[in-house]
């Protein structure tokens, strides 16, 4: 569904298909197995479904033709993937997915233009990129980043509705690329604080 009203603003497509591809790997048989296996398991693979390939394929067209999704289906698919028991590694792999399709979509300095700046240049463009990546994943929130230390901030974040914060992994995953790109030896990002969990906002920082 395109939605260009809707309670809040409308997703990339790319979001959801971030999701539903990271999906698609992890249930996909990391070995061979005979037809007759595969087929019992293949109703307990959702991430290899006609259902899941379809709208795979629909997601691609919406990107490639510049429409947006409705925040609601966004919503309905945070939702289904919540209830499964690998959820985490789900969302995680789909956030790091989503930055580098961000890197890849964009003008990015190479590895040696990189070396040229300070790390506090580079800090900023690893912030930066971390705050465009958490505007596509919940564009109706306020998205904010401090960088002594550096960190990210997002207020009534979308993820944070689902398994109590279970699916700001992918933001968490997403940011730890973009650190990865842009900070040698840059640490680890934690989840500082989640809103799922009682807290005002969802916050992010570089340990």
């Amino acid at each position: 569904m395109i939605d260009r009203r809707g309670n809040g603003k409308p997703v990339q497509p790319g979001v959801a298909l971030a999701i539903l591809e990271s999906l698609r790997v992890t249930d996909t048989p990391s070995e061979t197995i005979d037809d007759e296996e595969f087929t019992q398991s293949l109703p307990r693979r959702l991430g290899l479904s006609e259902v899941i390939d379809t709208q795979i394929r629909r997601y691609t067209s919406m990107r490639e033709s510049g429409y947006t999704l409705d925040v609601s289906e966004l919503n309905d698919l945070l939702r289904l993937i919540g209830r499964r028991p690998d959820a985490e590694a789900v969302f995680a792999a789909a956030g790091t997915r989503l930055a580098r399709q961000h890197f890849d979509d964009q003008f990015v300095l190479t590895r040696a233009s990189r070396r040229m700046f300070p790390a506090q240049v580079r800090e900023r463009f690893m912030l930066r990129s971390a705050g465009r990546i958490a505007r596509a994943v919940s564009p109706s929130s306020a998205v904010s980043t401090s960088q002594s230390p550096p960190g990210l901030e997002v207020e009534d974040c979308v993820l944070s509705d689902v398994g109590s914060g279970l699916a700001c992994s992918m933001l968490t995953a997403a940011m730890q690329e973009c650190l990865e790109r842009y900070v040698k030896d840059g640490g680890l990002v934690q989840h500082e604080s989640c809103k799922g969990r009682g807290s005002d906002a969802c916050t992010w920082s570089v340990k």
